[in-house]
């Protein structure tokens, strides 16, 4: 069984928190969200999390842009290097 890209987000997420050793309500408080949220967004109920919402995970879990991407946003940024 594979996961969604939603469920391999989350992940991400909830790995990086949990390396970092911080509670679901200390990531809300960082980025401005309830901690019901960040839990949903960890578990990948969440269809589609905002861009800028994922920068604001990015910039507290200390991950890359490339980490919180979508693929059709990493296919999208290819094209635009291979363009340039």
């Amino acid at each position: 069984m594979s996961l969604t890209e939603q469920e391999e987000l989350g992940l991400i997420f909830f790995h990086k928190r949990k390396k970092l050793s911080l509670l679901q309500g200390d990531v809300a408080k960082m980025v401005g969200l309830e901690k019901p949220t960040i839990s949903s967004y960890e578990c990948g109920v969440v269809k589609n999390i905002a861009l800028s919402t994922r920068i604001k995970l990015a910039q507290a879990l200390d991950l890359s842009l490339e980490e919180i991407l979508y693929e059709s946003e990493k296919d999208c940024l290819k094209l635009r290097r291979f363009k340039e």
